[in-house]
């Protein structure tokens, strides 16, 4: 038969993360991470556009692979 009373244990006074205190920078960030999250895909969908009109499928492919490999080498040399 189990003892608890069914209520969270006791924490510190500062232990709870409250946004409520700042719902202004709160809104700020998430209307930047909107936009970025708009213009990188808004651009993506467009490179993938201009490449599909403007290249055969496997050159488009292993252009891609080729810029991902040359913008990722300097994080694992």
């Amino acid at each position: 038969m189990s003892t608890t009373t069914g209520e969270p244990p006791a924490r510190g006074r500062n232990s709870c993360i409250s946004v409520a205190g700042k719902p202004a920078r709160t809104t700020t960030l998430v209307l930047v991470a909107f936009a970025a999250v708009y213009l990188v895909w808004g651009y993506t969908y467009l490179a993938i556009r201009i490449g599909v009109e403007s290249f055969p499928p496997l050159i488009l492919a292993g252009l891609r692979h080729f810029t991902v490999g040359i913008l990722c080498t300097p994080y694992f040399a």
